[in-house]
């Protein structure tokens, strides 16, 4: 009997083994696992059943709440079924608590646009149950922040003006997070942080220290989503700093009308690129009501250190749009940076690659066709700025540029420039704080023994197509 058992185990596990070396060797190159922590793999491994058979998460739940004792179902979603938009909104709804105003239909075509994808895609379970997460938040977002703006309270917040914002951008992996930090150092300047952008309605509005405790509960609650995808693909730190108190980019609160982020932005660089093509003023016309809002906030509540500062913002996404950005801020001063797109491609591909790490549901990722997406995504939006901004009826629009060999190299030469043409005063108290940062910072990648590494032939990308494709932008814009 013993013996019996040894050797059925034994067949198993040769039978398992033959699989995955017959599957290993099937893979081609460029097809590789999607690289995530043991925790991930066993808590995709738990759900997939729900995640293949969606109704089988309704029967074991709908189960287990009846034989606890329950007499009615819960209104509890089924994250893994296929996404609907009125479904998402009604959920919405019911998690804000009857909050029912969305404001103008803008951002429905850009939902359904995004779901569609999603809905074509193979996310695993995890995935599944983060793209559904941030589509929820970000509608939640939207019915709070159109209710903050009806609220007797906020009377006057449209009177608040955002006065010559400085927009970073430029092709992902360019620098433009670098500079944005470098920038918000400014004791001038405000950024706007992690947590204020994910949704900027106070949860706690009167008692003792009612804004510290506020802060707080807004806070934690980026703090653990940011561990909850840490915990799943922690290599992502190498490519991005991550927490609720660092400045980050326009596009978590510009998500409420076009939700474009982590969980979808991989999805979002393959062609056809038409949903640039839509008029995008009304996102931008809500990102200055945004900012008007927190304006408004900082100066109700007297928080000097947020008060009477000048917007300085950032997203790489902004150089798709930018006809967009200057029709509602004609008076705007972009920073656009710039590097060799050999390398710029290579680290973006691999940025793009932890989003699947942590999205994708099939055995492998595709690294070919990834550095494809990246490669083609960043050749169109390069064209399309420059098409803009080399039209004559353009030529009043602020813009300086920045190549990220000199920002690496002399960060605060770099701003001190930048503040020569921004027509701003280059503090002593501003370039020691700098210094301060830039000490910090080169101490604690030290330590941390980290790095973010990539390559073009990882992806399948020929350097040389890539420098001759693109000798248009590097002879316009690389020194």
């Amino acid at each position: 009997m013993v013996e019996a058992i040894l050797i059925t185990f034994i067949i198993i596990i040769a039978s398992v083994w033959i699989l995955f070396k017959k599957r290993r060797c099937n893979q081609s190159r460029y097809s590789v696992p999607p690289r995530i922590t043991l925790k991930g793999k066993i808590s995709n491994t738990l759900l997939s059943p729900f995640s293949r058979y969606p109704r089988v998460f309704d029967l074991v739940f709908n189960t287990s709440w009846f034989i606890f004792g329950h007499a009615t179902l819960p209104d509890k979603p089924n994250i893994f079924k296929s996404l609907e938009l009125d479904d998402l909104k009604n959920q919405a709804v019911r998690a804000c608590r009857g909050i029912d105003d969305f404001g103008d239909d803008w951002y429905e075509r850009a939902f359904r646009w995004v779901i569609e994808r999603v809905n074509s895609a193979s996310f695993s379970p995890i995935g599944k149950a983060a793209v559904h997460n941030f589509l929820i938040r970000r509608l939640m977002t939207r019915l709070r922040f159109n209710k903050e703006l009806s609220l007797e309270a906020n009377k006057g917040w449209d009177r608040i003006r955002v006065r010559r914002p400085v927009f970073v951008m430029g092709l992902p992996r360019t620098g433009t997070t670098y500079l944005h930090r470098l920038l918000s150092l400014d004791p001038a300047c405000r950024a706007p942080l992690t947590w204020e952008l994910y949704d900027p309605t106070p949860r706690i509005r009167t008692g003792d220290n009612f804004l510290s405790k506020d802060e707080h509960v807004r806070v934690e609650y980026i703090d653990r989503a940011t561990r909850a995808l840490l915990a799943v693909t922690p290599h992502l730190l190498d490519c991005h700093e991550m927490g609720a108190n660092l400045p980050e980019e326009c596009m978590l609160a510009m998500g409420m009308d076009l939700p474009v982020l982590f969980s979808t932005f991989h999805l979002l660089i393959a062609k056809p690129y038409d949903h640039f093509e839509w008029d995008g003023t009304v996102v931008y016309k809500n990102y200055a009501k945004f900012l008007q809002l927190l304006q408004f906030q900082a100066e109700t509540n007297k928080i000097s250190s947020k008060s009477n500062k000048r917007w300085v913002l950032k997203a790489p996404i902004h150089l798709g749009l930018i006809k967009y950005l200057y029709k509602v801020f004609p008076d705007a001063h972009i920073v656009w940076t710039h590097r060799n797109p050999c390398e710029a491609v290579a680290s973006l591909a691999s940025f793009l690659r932890s989003s699947l790490d942590f999205h994708e549901g099939s055995s492998s990722i595709h690294l070919d066709e990834l550095g494809t997406d990246a490669y083609h995504f960043s050749q169109w939006i390069l064209q399309k700025a420059d098409t803009f901004l080399s039209d004559p009826d353009n030529s009043s629009c602020n813009r300086s540029h920045v190549q990220y060999s000199e920002l690496v190299n002399d960060p605060i030469n770099v701003v001190r420039l930048l503040y020569n043409e921004f027509g701003y005063d280059f503090t002593s108290e501003y370039e020691s704080i700098l210094k301060t940062h830039l000490k910090v910072e080169h101490e604690k990648r030290g330590k941390s023994g980290h790095g973010h590494k990539y390559s073009l032939d990882e992806y399948d990308l020929d350097e040389g197509i890539i420098a001759k494709d693109m000798t248009w932008y590097t002879d316009k814009y690389l020194l």
